[in-house]
């Protein structure tokens, strides 16, 4: 990692060039940030099902109340 580093600061050796365009790394970006968020909700998402099942769902309920008064609030302020 360190050596990427240098070599990105570096910018280019003869005609090998170490800097990515700001397109290819949006790119590899949303495809990791897709990858990352598959697997986090492949490994731990049935957690949410049991959490729902319980009492949970009173607070998603409270949060949705909350949420839509401090939106009113703001859309008044």
């Amino acid at each position: 990692m360190l050596i990427s580093l240098i070599l990105g600061h570096i910018d280019k050796i003869g005609i090998l060039h170490f800097r990515m365009e700001n397109k290819i790394l949006g790119v590899i970006r949303e495809i990791s940030l897709a990858f990352f968020l598959a697997f986090i909700n492949l490994r731990y998402g049935f957690y949410a099902f049991i959490a729902l099942s319980g009492t949970g769902i009173y607070l998603v309920i409270a949060s949705l109340v909350v949420d839509l008064i401090f939106i009113i609030i703001g859309y008044l302020v």
